[in-house]
């Protein structure tokens, strides 16, 4: 079921994304290749995304259309077996400028690939952008279903928020908080993970932007969690942008041990066990 994989990753994610971008007005786009790699104690992860995106911003729209490719991305069962697959994945966003602080955004991708793999994904976000402060609250759903020893369905929602504050010109912080909820119905199995995440983000020049952050949580496994994360976006010769990103998380699963002594007495024993799992990310694209 992967779920320390999926969720790592899911986070590394959400680490990228927020990397800002210069805003644009007309048409815009990009392409380029990510890599992907992740490592826990059940399975080594390391998948390709070549990707284009393309789109037009308005002063109160922004519409895009975007494509990527996922490459021996690994897919598992329920003892960890694993298979690689390769997934196209179309997809589309908007967002409204609904006056000077408000934008609402909304996005669908639908996923196709080998093994049967089929997946549907819905996102929305709600942003007020006051000065000096943002608000933010989104959310996304997705569905996937695919063939490995059995048609293995899962749905995955995940829900959050988050407020910054800018500090300085160049540097500003921010507080979120991430719910997420997986359901592995073939296996009749629910996990569920909350998460705090506080941050910093800095743009020292103008084309060099920088974060890095502290999370730590908790998940319904009663495995508690910390997570170090740092990743930047440099943006060269007018056209050409690379991304890099790496995250550590620690995970820290205790258990008890029932002790029976000479007279029949019993005494429980907790002890924490603790897991290092890595994720990497790095990306270049050509952008106009």
């Amino acid at each position: 079921m992967n779920r320390k994989i999926k969720c790592s990753l899911a986070a590394l994610l959400v680490l990228i994304s927020v990397l800002p971008s210069a805003a644009k007005e007309g048409i815009y786009g990009s392409a380029g290749i990510s890599l992907i790699k992740s490592k826990d104690d059940n399975i080594d992860q390391q998948y390709y995304k070549p990707f284009a995106v393309t789109g037009w911003a308005g002063t109160f729209i922004d519409i895009s259309a975007s494509y990527y490719r996922w490459e021996s991305y690994s897919v598992t069962d329920e003892l960890f077996n694993t298979r690689e697959i390769s997934i196209n994945q179309p997809g589309a966003d908007i967002t409204v400028y609904a006056g000077d602080i408000l934008s609402i955004s909304g996005g669908y991708s639908y996923f196709k690939g080998e093994s049967s793999y089929t997946a549907h994904k819905m996102s929305g976000e709600i942003v007020l952008d006051f000065d000096g402060m943002e608000i933010s609250v989104d959310s996304s759903v997705k569905n996937i279903v695919y063939d490995f020893s059995g048609t293995i369905k899962k749905s995955a929602i995940a829900a959050g928020g988050e407020i910054s504050f800018d500090i300085t010109d160049t540097i500003s912080w921010d507080l979120g908080y991430l719910h997420e909820y997986t359901d592995y119905k073939t296996y009749r199995y629910t996990y569920t993970k909350n998460s705090v995440r506080i941050g910093i983000v800095a743009m020292p020049e103008r084309n060099l932007f920088f974060l890095c952050g502290i999370t730590g949580g908790s998940d319904s496994d009663d495995v508690n969690f910390t997570a170090f994360d740092a990743g930047l976006s440099l943006k060269l010769f007018e056209h050409l942008k690379l991304t890099g990103a790496y995250m550590l998380t620690a995970d820290f699963i205790s258990s008890d041990t029932t002790v029976t002594g000479k007279k029949g007495s019993t005494t429980t024993r907790t002890s924490t066990e603790t897991e290092i799992n890595h994720t990497g990310y790095i990306s270049a694209s050509v952008y106009f």
